[in-house]
Protein backbone atom coordinates (compact mmCIF):
# COMPACT_ATOMS: atom_id res chain seq x y z
CA UNK A 1 0.00 0.00 0.00
CA UNK A 2 1.18 3.36 -0.67
CA UNK A 3 3.08 4.81 2.44
CA UNK A 4 3.76 1.70 4.20
CA UNK A 5 7.34 1.81 3.80
CA UNK A 6 7.46 5.40 5.22
CA UNK A 7 5.35 4.34 8.55
CA UNK A 8 8.14 1.41 8.33
CA UNK A 9 10.84 3.90 8.46
CA UNK A 10 9.50 6.45 10.69
CA UNK A 11 8.61 3.46 13.46
CA UNK A 12 12.09 1.95 13.14
CA UNK A 13 14.02 5.06 13.19
CA UNK A 14 11.78 6.84 16.22
CA UNK A 15 12.69 3.33 18.47
CA UNK A 16 16.65 3.94 17.12
CA UNK A 17 16.83 7.03 18.49
CA UNK A 18 14.76 6.68 21.67
CA UNK A 19 17.40 3.77 22.15
CA UNK A 20 20.59 5.54 21.29
CA UNK A 21 19.47 8.62 23.62
CA UNK A 22 19.71 6.03 26.04
CA UNK A 23 23.04 4.33 24.99
CA UNK A 24 24.43 7.86 24.80
CA UNK A 25 23.35 9.01 28.66
CA UNK A 26 24.89 6.01 30.00
CA UNK A 27 28.27 6.91 31.10
CA UNK A 28 27.72 7.83 34.64
CA UNK A 29 24.27 6.32 35.36
CA UNK A 30 22.83 2.89 36.70
CA UNK A 31 21.37 0.76 35.09
CA UNK A 32 18.15 1.03 37.23
CA UNK A 33 18.30 5.00 36.68
CA UNK A 34 17.03 4.01 32.81
CA UNK A 35 14.90 1.16 34.55
CA UNK A 36 13.34 3.71 37.03
CA UNK A 37 12.01 5.85 34.29
CA UNK A 38 10.58 3.53 31.83
CA UNK A 39 9.16 2.11 35.73
CA UNK A 40 7.40 5.56 35.96
CA UNK A 41 6.32 6.55 32.66
CA UNK A 42 4.31 3.22 32.47
CA UNK A 43 2.90 3.88 36.21
CA UNK A 44 1.65 7.60 34.89
CA UNK A 45 0.21 6.04 32.00
CA UNK A 46 -1.97 3.97 33.67
CA UNK A 47 -2.90 6.61 36.76
CA UNK A 48 -3.34 8.99 34.07
CA UNK A 49 -6.07 6.89 32.33
CA UNK A 50 -8.01 6.05 35.38
CA UNK A 51 -8.11 9.83 36.15
CA UNK A 52 -8.90 10.36 32.12
CA UNK A 53 -12.12 8.03 32.80
CA UNK A 54 -13.31 10.13 36.09
CA UNK A 55 -12.56 13.92 34.28
CA UNK A 56 -14.64 12.32 31.23
CA UNK A 57 -17.16 11.17 33.59
CA UNK A 58 -17.68 14.31 35.51
CA UNK A 59 -17.05 16.66 32.07
CA UNK A 60 -20.20 14.55 30.33
CA UNK A 61 -22.39 15.51 33.19
CA UNK A 62 -21.60 18.52 32.96
CA UNK A 63 -21.79 19.86 29.79
CA UNK A 64 -22.88 16.55 27.83
CA UNK A 65 -21.22 14.91 24.54
CA UNK A 66 -20.33 18.86 23.63
CA UNK A 67 -17.16 19.69 25.89
CA UNK A 68 -16.17 23.03 24.97
CA UNK A 69 -12.62 22.90 23.82
CA UNK A 70 -11.47 26.03 26.27
CA UNK A 71 -12.35 23.72 29.21
CA UNK A 72 -11.12 20.07 27.46
CA UNK A 73 -7.44 20.86 26.29
CA UNK A 74 -6.73 21.81 29.71
CA UNK A 75 -8.31 19.77 31.30
CA UNK A 76 -6.27 17.26 29.62
CA UNK A 77 -3.09 19.04 30.21
CA UNK A 78 -3.59 18.86 33.95
CA UNK A 79 -4.13 15.40 33.74
CA UNK A 80 -0.31 15.33 32.31
CA UNK A 81 0.77 17.30 34.80
CA UNK A 82 -0.91 16.13 38.07
CA UNK A 83 0.10 12.59 37.36
CA UNK A 84 3.65 13.00 35.33
CA UNK A 85 5.01 14.96 38.02
CA UNK A 86 3.32 13.80 41.46
CA UNK A 87 4.18 10.22 40.19
CA UNK A 88 8.20 11.47 39.32
CA UNK A 89 7.81 13.13 42.85
CA UNK A 90 6.84 9.95 44.30
CA UNK A 91 9.47 7.73 42.77
CA UNK A 92 12.30 10.15 43.73
CA UNK A 93 11.49 10.10 47.17
CA UNK A 94 10.83 6.57 47.28
CA UNK A 95 14.25 5.08 45.59
CA UNK A 96 17.96 5.98 45.79
CA UNK A 97 17.21 8.61 43.15
CA UNK A 98 16.43 11.28 45.93
CA UNK A 99 20.54 11.04 46.06
CA UNK A 100 21.11 10.88 42.14
CA UNK A 101 23.83 12.98 40.68
CA UNK A 102 23.28 14.44 37.54
CA UNK A 103 24.00 11.91 35.20
CA UNK A 104 21.55 9.27 36.96
CA UNK A 105 18.97 12.31 36.72
CA UNK A 106 19.61 12.69 33.27
CA UNK A 107 19.17 9.15 32.40
CA UNK A 108 15.93 8.69 34.76
CA UNK A 109 14.51 11.82 32.84
CA UNK A 110 15.90 10.51 29.11
CA UNK A 111 14.51 6.97 29.87
CA UNK A 112 10.99 8.87 31.01
CA UNK A 113 10.67 10.23 27.53
CA UNK A 114 12.46 7.21 25.34
CA UNK A 115 10.48 4.50 26.69
CA UNK A 116 7.26 6.17 25.51
CA UNK A 117 8.76 6.04 22.02
CA UNK A 118 9.08 2.79 22.04
CA UNK A 119 6.35 1.90 23.23
CA UNK A 120 4.37 3.52 20.99
CA UNK A 121 6.12 3.08 17.60
CA UNK A 122 5.97 -0.12 17.22
CA UNK A 123 2.55 0.65 16.38
CA UNK A 124 3.71 2.46 13.38
CA UNK A 125 6.06 -0.50 12.20
CA UNK A 126 3.34 -2.63 12.44
CA UNK A 127 1.07 -0.70 10.26
CA UNK A 128 3.56 -0.24 7.62
CA UNK A 129 4.14 -3.90 7.67
CA UNK A 130 0.43 -4.82 7.11
CA UNK A 131 0.43 -2.67 4.36
CA UNK A 132 3.75 -3.69 2.75
CA UNK A 133 2.48 -7.35 3.29
CA UNK A 134 -1.59 -7.44 3.30
CA UNK A 135 -2.04 -11.40 2.37
CA UNK A 136 0.00 -12.53 4.93
CA UNK A 137 -0.69 -10.35 7.83
CA UNK A 138 -4.59 -9.97 6.29
CA UNK A 139 -5.22 -7.18 8.30
CA UNK A 140 -8.57 -6.93 10.20
CA UNK A 141 -10.14 -3.14 8.43
CA UNK A 142 -7.82 -2.95 4.81
CA UNK A 143 -9.87 0.02 4.02
CA UNK A 144 -8.86 2.13 7.27
CA UNK A 145 -5.39 0.66 7.02
CA UNK A 146 -5.05 2.08 3.53
CA UNK A 147 -6.56 5.54 4.58
CA UNK A 148 -4.15 5.67 7.75
CA UNK A 149 -1.69 4.75 5.33
CA UNK A 150 -2.32 7.58 3.06
CA UNK A 151 -1.43 10.37 5.54
CA UNK A 152 1.43 11.75 3.86
CA UNK A 153 2.53 13.40 7.24
CA UNK A 154 1.57 11.13 10.07
CA UNK A 155 5.09 9.12 9.52
CA UNK A 156 7.13 12.12 9.73
CA UNK A 157 4.57 14.24 12.49
CA UNK A 158 5.03 10.95 14.95
CA UNK A 159 8.73 10.91 14.40
CA UNK A 160 8.89 14.13 15.22
CA UNK A 161 6.39 14.42 18.44
CA UNK A 162 8.50 11.29 19.61
CA UNK A 163 12.05 13.10 19.39
CA UNK A 164 11.41 16.62 20.54
CA UNK A 165 9.34 15.29 23.67
CA UNK A 166 11.65 13.47 25.11
CA UNK A 167 14.10 16.79 26.05
CA UNK A 168 10.77 17.81 27.51
CA UNK A 169 10.33 14.63 29.90
CA UNK A 170 14.14 15.14 30.40
CA UNK A 171 13.36 18.31 32.09
CA UNK A 172 10.42 17.85 33.64
CA UNK A 173 11.83 14.93 35.54
CA UNK A 174 15.50 16.96 36.27
CA UNK A 175 13.72 19.77 37.71
CA UNK A 176 11.20 17.17 40.49
CA UNK A 177 14.48 15.97 41.27
CA UNK A 178 15.76 19.16 41.89
CA UNK A 179 12.78 20.43 43.96
CA UNK A 180 13.79 17.34 46.04
CA UNK A 181 16.58 18.53 46.37
CA UNK A 182 16.78 21.63 47.33
CA UNK A 183 12.92 21.52 49.08
CA UNK A 184 11.86 24.32 47.25
CA UNK A 185 8.35 23.92 45.03
CA UNK A 186 9.82 26.55 42.55
CA UNK A 187 11.01 23.74 40.47
CA UNK A 188 8.32 21.35 40.78
CA UNK A 189 6.05 23.75 39.40
CA UNK A 190 8.32 24.76 36.64
CA UNK A 191 7.99 21.01 35.78
CA UNK A 192 4.00 21.13 36.53
CA UNK A 193 3.43 24.21 34.31
CA UNK A 194 5.67 22.86 31.57
CA UNK A 195 4.22 19.37 31.32
CA UNK A 196 0.37 20.79 31.98
CA UNK A 197 0.99 23.20 29.12
CA UNK A 198 2.46 20.93 26.17
CA UNK A 199 -0.29 18.42 26.68
CA UNK A 200 -3.37 21.40 27.19
CA UNK A 201 -2.08 22.08 22.78
CA UNK A 202 -4.64 21.01 20.74
CA UNK A 203 -3.25 17.67 18.65
CA UNK A 204 -2.33 18.33 14.96
CA UNK A 205 -6.05 16.08 14.55
CA UNK A 206 -8.03 17.70 16.80
CA UNK A 207 -8.79 20.68 13.74
CA UNK A 208 -8.32 23.72 16.37
CA UNK A 209 -4.74 24.89 14.61
CA UNK A 210 -2.93 23.98 11.86
CA UNK A 211 -0.88 20.52 11.61
CA UNK A 212 1.84 22.89 10.64
CA UNK A 213 1.67 24.97 13.37
CA UNK A 214 1.04 22.49 16.29
CA UNK A 215 4.27 20.63 15.61
CA UNK A 216 6.42 24.10 15.90
CA UNK A 217 4.65 24.85 18.98
CA UNK A 218 6.13 20.92 19.80
CA UNK A 219 9.24 21.63 18.32
CA UNK A 220 9.59 24.98 20.81
CA UNK A 221 9.11 23.23 23.38
CA UNK A 222 11.79 20.82 22.81
CA UNK A 223 14.32 23.33 22.51
CA UNK A 224 13.83 25.23 25.42
CA UNK A 225 13.81 22.03 27.07
CA UNK A 226 16.73 20.81 25.69
CA UNK A 227 18.45 24.46 26.69
CA UNK A 228 17.26 24.52 30.13
CA UNK A 229 18.96 21.30 30.63
CA UNK A 230 21.85 22.10 29.76
CA UNK A 231 22.13 25.57 32.12
CA UNK A 232 20.34 23.40 34.77
CA UNK A 233 23.31 20.67 34.71
CA UNK A 234 25.59 23.88 35.42
CA UNK A 235 23.43 25.29 38.56
CA UNK A 236 24.83 24.89 41.93
CA UNK A 237 21.77 22.17 42.67
CA UNK A 238 24.08 19.74 40.79
CA UNK A 239 27.37 20.49 40.68
CA UNK A 240 27.72 20.66 44.37
CA UNK A 241 27.56 16.94 45.80
CA UNK A 242 24.93 15.86 47.09
CA UNK A 243 26.04 15.76 50.57
CA UNK A 244 29.00 17.78 51.99
CA UNK A 245 32.03 15.99 53.76
CA UNK A 246 32.34 16.94 57.57
CA UNK A 247 35.39 19.49 57.86
CA UNK A 248 38.42 18.12 58.73
CA UNK A 249 39.67 18.23 62.79
CA UNK A 250 41.57 21.30 63.38
CA UNK A 251 45.61 21.23 63.73
CA UNK A 252 46.81 20.95 67.10
CA UNK A 253 49.36 23.30 67.98
CA UNK A 254 52.76 22.13 69.32
CA UNK A 255 51.32 22.00 73.04
CA UNK A 256 48.40 19.54 71.87
CA UNK A 257 45.59 22.40 71.57
CA UNK A 258 43.52 22.67 68.72
CA UNK A 259 44.24 25.19 66.71
CA UNK A 260 41.11 27.87 66.51
CA UNK A 261 39.19 27.94 63.24
CA UNK A 262 39.34 30.31 60.86
CA UNK A 263 36.95 33.34 60.14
Amino acid sequence: MKGAWFFLASGLATIAFALGACWWMRRGARAADFAWGAIAWTVAVLLKLLAALAAAAMLFLTFGEQVPPVVKFPVNGLLTGNTDCGLTLAVVALTTLRRAPWRSALAFGTAFGAFEAVVLAPALVLGGLAGLLPEALAPDHPAELARNLANPLRPFTFAWERVVVIPVHAISCVLVMTAFRRRSAAPFCAAFALKTAIDAVPGPDEGALPPLVVEAIYGAFGLVSLLALLRLGRSPAWTMTTSSAPPPPPLPHGDGSAAPASG
